[in-house]
């Protein structure tokens, strides 16, 4: 990364409720950077590692949906849109930024059970119309408080069918590291809950120390790979519930 993308990124950073929410920040991205990074971080290396490890958790509750209906909010360049749709699911990515979309229909060109749709996640309103809704750093990104954020769950817990999955991977936290939503994991769960939602699993992903160290330039793969393993030990092995993003699995009620 040049000198002058770190100096934006830090300005980016500091004023993060006021930038991150808006689509012209996405569209730049998409105009400006390569690969995962367009969505994800500068170390389109530590990108792999982390979709690698999404990959298991979808793996673990998007078996036995073929032909489901499924909604990718906040669908970015489309990565978990494509997954979803390769475990058989017919999936609809929504994105509020118009150039990170025609990335996705870029990369998603053949593929008959993918559709994509140019839409604010406060839009997404399709009473028990799906059977699986996933975000990934889509709520804290687009959502500036819990008001803000109770609306858009009852609306995902509106949209999903009776016992529908809902699958959630982002960075929830209160204080230094959250991006624009700032609050704890326990008051987000809540939130889900009084939408609607039932937990039934939630785990910690990319350990905080290792995310900071490694995620804002682009590493070799032969320094980011065993730096980002040694930090999953610490983090599982030791039970340091320090992960980056949580992910969180929940069927409708």
């Amino acid at each position: 990364m040049k000198v002058t993308g770190i100096i934006n990124m830090i300005k980016n950073r500091f004023a993060r409720e006021s930038v991150y929410n808006k689509a012209d920040y996405w569209n730049a991205k998409a105009k400006e950077l390569e690969g995962d990074a367009v969505s994800l971080w500068p170390n389109n290396n530590l990108n792999r590692l982390y979709e690698k490890e999404h990959m298991r958790f979808y793996d673990e509750f998007l078996n036995n949906i073929t032909n489901l209906k499924a909604a990718d909010l906040g669908c970015g360049t489309g990565n978990v849109t494509r997954i979803i749709a390769k475990y058989g699911a017919n999936v609809t990515g929504f994105d509020f930024s118009e150039e990170t979309i025609k990335i996705a229909k870029k990369r998603s060109e053949g593929i008959s059970n993918i559709f994509f749709v140019v839409e604010s996640v406060f839009n997404f309103y399709y009473p028990d119309e799906y059977d699986i809704i996933n975000c990934r750093t889509c709520l804290t990104v687009a959502c500036k408080d819990a008001n803000e954020l109770t609306v858009v769950l009852k609306n995902i817990s509106s949209s999903l069918k009776s016992g529908g999955k809902c699958i959630i991977i982002e960075p929830i936290h209160k204080g230094f590291l959250h991006r624009v939503l700032n609050i704890d994991l326990e008051e987000f769960v809540s939130l889900m809950e009084q939408a609607g939602l039932e937990i039934k699993t939630i785990r910690q992903m990319h350990f905080v120390p290792v995310r900071l160290i490694l995620s804002y330039f682009n590493i070799p793969m032969f320094i980011t790979e065993p730096i980002y393993h040694i930090g999953q030990w610490i983090m599982h092995t030791l039970g340091w519930k320090w992960g980056d993003y949580k992910a969180i699995y929940a069927e409708k009620k």
